[in-house]
């Protein structure tokens, strides 16, 4: 049975999604349906990415790092929506 989440697991707990826009994960071997999620939206995300600077303890560079794959993952969102 597919897994179903209408939800975002953001800085300690589970936020309800805001678009019902979901987005359907399958499994790369037999391409059954593996789980439902939803799409997001760039509010979503970008709660994420704030709670994750604010939980954030480490150095600079690790944190460069993080905001370097954040732009590359809002890039990949942006090609994806085409």
């Amino acid at each position: 049975m597919p897994i179903v989440r209408d939800s975002f697991y953001i800085n300690g707990q589970w936020v309800k999604a805001k678009s019902s826009e979901t987005l359907s994960v399958t499994t790369s071997g037999t391409g059954e349906l593996y789980a439902t999620i939803p799409a997001g939206t760039v509010e979503e995300a970008n709660l994420a990415v704030e709670a994750a600077a604010a939980a954030f303890t480490g150095d600079i560079v690790g944190l460069a790092v993080g905001v370097e794959l954040e732009l590359e993952l809002r890039a990949f969102g942006g090609l994806a929506k085409r």
